[in-house]
């Protein structure tokens, strides 16, 4: 379920097949300048966006790649922080000045969810098949050199 209660005005999020898209504003600007989300993370931990018990039918999710596509400086940090979840800081995200004030600054994102197939039953099966059929042929030629009768 995603929240409007803890978003900007603006943003967004868009699941589209294997990423997440996401359009993140800016909420405030720093004595330096700088603009930025606003969002504070609670002690030590990043204020960010959480994915939990995301899966894709027949892949497992190895890794994701977070790609900035436009309207940032810096701070295109998070990743999988554990299997199916995601996490993307927003308290280090630096926006571009668009020069209209920090009510139209605003970065996009996409995450890209990282995968590999699952094997299926079958697939192990035959595996280990082979397995099996290469352990017993290397048996018998082990046996047929060393001169041993099959008990």
């Amino acid at each position: 379920m995603i929240s409007s209660y803890w978003m900007l005005s603006g943003e967004s999020i868009t699941f589209s097949g294997n990423s997440i898209l996401l359009h993140v504003a800016a909420g405030t600007q720093r004595a330096n300048g700088d603009l930025v989300t606003g969002y504070l993370g609670s002690g030590a931990a990043h204020a960010r966006f959480s994915f939990d018990n995301l899966a894709i039918a027949g892949q497992t999710i190895t890794g994701a790649k977070v790609i900035a596509l436009n309207g940032v400086i810096d701070g295109t940090g998070g990743g999988l922080t554990a299997p199916g979840q995601v996490s993307f800081y927003l308290d280090d995200l630096r926006f571009i000045d668009p020069g209209t004030g920090t009510g139209n600054a605003y970065g996009e994102f996409r995450i890209d969810l990282l995968t590999q197939p699952v094997p299926e039953p079958a697939g192990w099966m035959l595996m280990l098949g082979g397995l099996a059929g290469l352990a017993g042929t290397s048996k018998l030629v082990h046996r047929a050199r060393t001169g041993r009768d099959a008990a």
